[in-house]
């Protein structure tokens, strides 16, 4: 026996019994081919069989009764066999109809021989591997697309969206929108954005790591990436792009985290640095006075001794908090629910809410406890609430919006106000220690905030215009 023998399983289907016997014996004959057979006289006998998907190839009559093997291909889902159709009419539209149903070959009886039926079950068999392998290659390939950590999209030549993978879906906030006659510049902030693109893919056929503002349905930002590159589909003369996008929003706020850190650690060594030369001589001056009242000498300027005194504290107490707003923030952690802790910070708000006839919505999602101190989280709303109360001043209809949402990255806390608003200036320098523009107060509050924040590993943003209102966001991994 030859060395590279091909064992196969056979289902035949096929209603002449002289037929079955001739054709068996014909492939029996092959030195290539080790068989072995099932035989069934119609399609309705062979269904439980050919559904235990245990055979190689399957061979069905043209005509079987009132049946014909079209009503076998009309089940083709149901089989992952290759299918051979045998008839005794040689006829090239029986033959094209056949293979258009999805039939792996035709043959006509009067030509079989052992040579012909062997090539025929070898082909269809390899035909049946490349298929798989191509299968499993096509597989990978689309888990690649629809796995990938960032949102991949491909488009027409018109860069309306053809395909996208699940984290697009995420980015674009639904679920398996409808996308076909939508471009993906309809979702960037930057209207200018589509000449550009076109003109740089017309030169060089790819654009890379564009950064953009990316706008979903809700209208909410995200800070992207964008790379886009054109191909055409294989054997098809359609333009296509492939668009991948990278979401940079918390490595951005990281980068922005850490900027902040830096300029409260160079303003804590100012802090300890004037702390400590201007501590040394007002000590001496307290403790002069101090020896002066003792003395009786000077009673009658006793109240002018008392009133640098009281300076002297004073100044005693700027330096203490200006050391305290560059300290980060000694926390006793805990799980809590950031609704109490909410709750409990517009309770000490709530006259200066009502004195000023601010109307206050709350609009609380959230479902996720967060690690954190009641106290000092309190002490942010608090602060957050009061400045958007004072923002609020004069202003027509005036309104605070708190808002909580569970995502992706965390738990967000959003207040917002349709207060006076900030200049660039302002929203810059915000969280700067002794930055205010208050006509009273020290400008510590807010890098306190901050501080505090940086001591959860959360984080804050701030997004204002003059005249239209604040938005403080806050978020906690």
């Amino acid at each position: 026996m030859p060395k590279s023998v091909l064992n196969v399983c056979i289902l035949l289907i096929e209603d002449d019994e002289d037929d079955f016997f001739i054709l068996k014996h014909l492939i029996s004959k092959s030195p290539y081919l080790s068989v072995t057979f099932d035989w069934f006289k119609t399609i309705e006998e062979a269904r439980e069989s050919y559904k235990e998907d245990t055979y190689d190839l399957i061979f069905v009559d043209y005509y079987l009764g009132k049946n014909t093997a079209l009503d076998l291909l009309e089940n083709k889902n149901e089989i992952d066999e290759p299918i051979i159709v045998l008839t005794g009419m040689n006829s090239r539209e029986k033959d094209i109809e056949v293979m258009r149903a999805g039939a792996s070959d035709y043959l006509s009886k009067e030509g079989l021989s052992e040579v012909v039926l062997e090539r025929t079950i070898r082909y269809a068999l390899e035909r049946k591997n490349i298929q798989e392998e191509l299968l499993k290659e096509s597989s990978k390939y689309k888990d690649l697309f629809e796995l990938s950590i960032d949102p991949v999209v491909t488009l027409n030549e018109n860069f309306h969206v053809q395909q996208a993978n699940e984290n697009f879906y995420t980015l674009i906030g639904c679920r398996k929108e409808p996308l076909k006659n939508k471009s993906i510049f309809d979702f960037f902030k930057e209207e200018d954005i589509r000449d550009l693109v076109k003109k740089v893919l017309k030169e060089r056929g790819v654009v890379r790591n564009v950064q953009l503002t990316f706008l979903s349905y809700q209208k909410k930002e995200s800070n992207i990436v964008l790379s886009i590159k054109k191909f055409t589909k294989r054997n098809d003369k359609d333009l296509l792009y492939q668009c991948t996008i990278k979401d940079i929003t918390k490595l951005l706020r990281i980068r922005d985290k850490l900027d902040k850190q830096e300029k409260i650690n160079m303003s804590g060594k100012m802090a300890r640095t004037i702390a400590h030369e201007i501590r040394n001589p007002l000590t001496n001056i307290q403790l002069s006075i101090s020896e002066l009242k003792e003395g009786g000498e000077l009673s009658e300027d006793n109240m002018f001794l008392d009133i640098i005194i009281r300076g002297a504290k004073s100044i005693n107490e700027i330096v203490k908090d200006f050391i305290n707003s560059t300290k980060l923030t000694e926390l006793n952690k805990e799980a809590i629910n950031v609704h109490d802790v909410i709750e409990s910070a517009i309770s000490k708000c709530i006259d200066r809410l009502s004195l000023n006839n601010i109307k206050l919505v709350k609009e609380f999602e959230a479902s996720n406890q967060i690690q954190g101190d009641k106290h000092h989280l309190e002490l942010v709303f608090v602060n957050l609430i009061t400045n958007a109360t004072e923002a609020l001043k004069d202003r027509a209809n005036p309104t605070i919006i708190i808002k909580t949402v569970d995502s992706d990255k965390g738990l967000i806390v959003e207040i917002c106000d349709n207060g006076c608003g900030m200049d660039e200036e302002t929203r810059e320098n915000l969280f700067g220690t002794f930055f205010t523009r208050k006509t009273a107060g020290l400008g510590v509050g807010m890098s306190t905030v901050y501080n505090t924040l940086l001591a959860h590993d959360a984080d804050i943003t701030v997004k204002s215009e003059l005249g239209k209102g604040t938005a403080f966001t806050l978020y906690f991994d």
